[in-house]
């Protein structure tokens, strides 16, 4: 999941991978969306009261 230093991390892969950026961001977006919606979906289940 992305915090803070795999943000760091991805910033400065695109600044030594300038070429590379497209498929880098689009890798990054991926995770950040996955880390999003993990977090959505685990915040859900405890407003519930549920545990799957």
């Amino acid at each position: 999941m992305i915090e803070g230093s795999e943000t760091i991390a991805a910033f400065v892969l695109f600044c030594l991978f300038p070429g590379a950026f497209p498929w880098l961001a689009g890798v990054f977006a991926g995770l950040c969306f996955w880390t999003s919606a993990a977090r959505v979906v685990e915040g859900w289940r405890q407003s519930l009261g549920s545990e799957f």
